[in-house]
C-alpha cells in the first residue's frame, strides 16, 4: 500500500525507487529494537536546508526465525541534511497539514515529484488516474489541494 493515496499494488509489478541503504542509519527514528524497514522513495525534492522525502514500504520484524513483513500504510515524510534526519510525520498527514513543517513551494515540488514517480510506476497518467478512481483514492478533501493540483498538471 502506498503511503499517500492508500493504493494497493503489487511491489513486483509497480516499482518505486528503493531507498538508499544508509537511510535507516541516518534516520534512526524509522526503526526500533523490534522492527526495521524495507523502504521505497515515493517522492523527494531539495529544500532550502536539506532534502525532503516521502518513504514507505514494509516493517520487518527483527527478532524472528522467519522473515515477517507488514505493510506500512502511512509511510513517513522526512527531512535529511548533513546534520541528520528529522521525521516530519505520516506522509499524507504532512501533505494535508504541513503547518510549519514544510514550506508550500517545497511541498508543491514534492507533490510534483510524487505524481511523476507514480505515473511512471503505474504505467502513465491514464493508468494512474484509472487506479485512483477504481480504488476510490482521488484526493478530494478540502486539505488535498496540493495533491490535486499536482495530479492535474500535465506530464
Amino acid at each position: 500500500m502506498d503511503p499517500v493515496f492508500g493504493l494497493s499494488y503489487q511491489p513486483d509489478q509497480v516499482q518505486f525507487e528503493p531507498a538508499p541503504a544508509d537511510l535507516l542509519a541516518k534516520c534512526p527514528a524509522l526503526q526500533n529494537a523490534m522492527w526495521t524497514r524495507r523502504l521505497w522513495i515515493y517522492a523527494k525534492t531539495d529544500g532550502p536546508d536539506g532534502q525532503v522525502l516521502v518513504v514507505g514500504g514494509f516493517y520487518l520484524r527483527r527478532l524472528s526465525s522467519t522473515v515477517r513483513a507488514e505493510t506500512d500504510p502511512k509511510g513517513a515524510m522526512l527531512k535529511t541534511s548533513r546534520a541528520g534526519c528529522r521525521l516530519l510525520g505520516p506522509a499524507r498527514e504532512v501533505f494535508r497539514y504541513p503547518d510549519d513543517l514544510v514550506a508550500l513551494p517545497v511541498l508543491e515540488a514534492l507533490a510534483a515529484d510524487l505524481v511523476r514517480r507514480y505515473r511512471l510506476a503505474f504505467g502513465g497518467s491514464a493508468a494512474l488516474s484509472r487506479t485512483l478512481l477504481q480504488q476510490h483514492a482521488l484526493p478530494a478533501g478540502a486539505r488535498d489541494a496540493v495533491l490535486r493540483d499536482a495530479l492535474a498538471a500535465r506530464d
